[in-house]
This record gives C-alpha cells, structure tokens and sequence, in this order.
C-alpha cells in the first residue's frame, strides 16, 4: 500500500524462495501473485507475469484455495486487457470462471472485483450499455458490503463507460 515496489519484489523474491525450500504451496501461491501483481503494475513482461500466475494457480490448486484461484483466474483476464493486447475472447473466460466461482464459494468482495473488470471488459468490446449493467452490479455488491474503495472504482470505470460512448 505504500508502492515501495523495490522493497516488496525484494521480500516477496525472499518469501518466494523460502516457500519453495520448505515446500509451502499456499505461501509459494500468494508470494507468486503478489510478485504478479507487482509486475502488473510496474511494466512487468507479460510472459513473466503469466509464468508467475500459472504457478500461482497451480499451487493453489494443490491446497485447493479457492479464493486464491478466483484470484488469480480474474488476474489473467486483467492482464490482456491493462495491456490492450485484445485477448478479449480469452480475457472474457477467466472472468467468467472467476465469477462462477466467486458465487458458488460466497466470496462477494471477489465478485465485485470480476464485475467491475467485466465492466471494464465491455467498455473495450463497445458495449456500453453492458458495461453500466456490470458496473451497477458491483456497485450493489460494494454498496452492501460498504466498500468505499470499490465504489470509487465503479466510479472511474463508469466515467472510463461515458468518455468513450461520447457522454461528457
């Protein structure tokens, strides 16, 4: 939370490596998406990121850490689409699966999360009205669980909605 990126890849790199040593598959998952979502954020190579969310979700897969792989299956549909390499077909399936398993294990915080970044998905289809569905639908999920700072992104992606369908 305080974007000292260096000094979290550096513990993390850490993390990683004793979790390996000590054959920890939960602790090796979250080291190796956390040290995803450090790249995700600082132009990391996305074959990179991709080999660090795979064995992510491998591991948690072996603790059967379903959060974990909700998780990881909303990163990779993130990832195409931050990058605008429009993977979107592919990006559309892990939100899906994301979503899917988000409901059936009540994790409503991680459903709010794949809806929001669905929304996001739609605004890169041009489908507008579908991304204001979306995002409506993770507002009431934030709404309910009091998420201030998931309303706010709502709100930035709904003003992401309206620049580019031209409603300034």
């Amino acid at each position: 939370n305080k974007a000292d990126f260096a000094a979290a890849r550096q513990q993390l790199a850490r993390a990683l490596e004793t979790a390996e040593k000590a054959n920890l598959p939960s602790r090796l998952a979250k080291s190796l998406e956390r040290l995803a979502q450090i790249d995700m954020f600082t132009g990391g190579s996305a074959s990179g990121i991709m080999q660090h969310m795979e064995r992510s979700l491998e591991n948690y897969a072996k603790t059967g850490d379903l959060i974990g792989k909700g998780s990881i299956l909303n990163k990779l549909g993130y990832l195409p689409v931050a990058q605008g390499v429009g993977e979107y077909t592919q990006a559309r399936e892990h939100y899906e699966q994301a979503l899917a398993l988000s409901r059936k294990i009540g994790d409503r915080s991680g459903e709010g999360t794949v809806l929001r970044n669905l929304g996001v998905l739609s605004v890169c289809e041009g489908d507008y009205a579908q991304a204001e569905r979306t995002l409506d639908a993770a507002r009431q999920i934030y709404t309910h669980l009091g998420a201030k700072d998931g309303l706010a992104l709502v709100d930035n992606f709904l003003g992401f909605a309206y620049l580019h369908k031209g409603q300034f």
